[in-house]
C-alpha cells in the first residue's frame, strides 16, 4: 500500500508555501492496520497541513 501511494503522489497537485497549521493522527498502539491513517496523511499533506 505505502509503494502505491508513493507512486500516486507524483501525480498529485501539492498545496505549497504557507502551512494552514498541523495536524497530529496516529492509531492506537499494536494496530497494524493504518491504511486509512496513511490515506487521511496524504489528503491533508496535499492541501496544504
Amino acid at each position: 500500500m505505502k509503494a502505491a501511494v508513493d507512486e500516486l503522489e507524483k501525480y498529485l497537485l501539492k498545496k505549497e508555501g504557507t502551512s494552514k497549521g498541523k495536524l497530529v493522527l496516529g492509531t492506537v498502539y499494536g494496530d497494524v492496520h493504518d491504511i486509512g491513517k496513511n490515506l487521511v496523511k496524504t489528503i491533508f499533506q496535499n492541501n496544504g497541513y
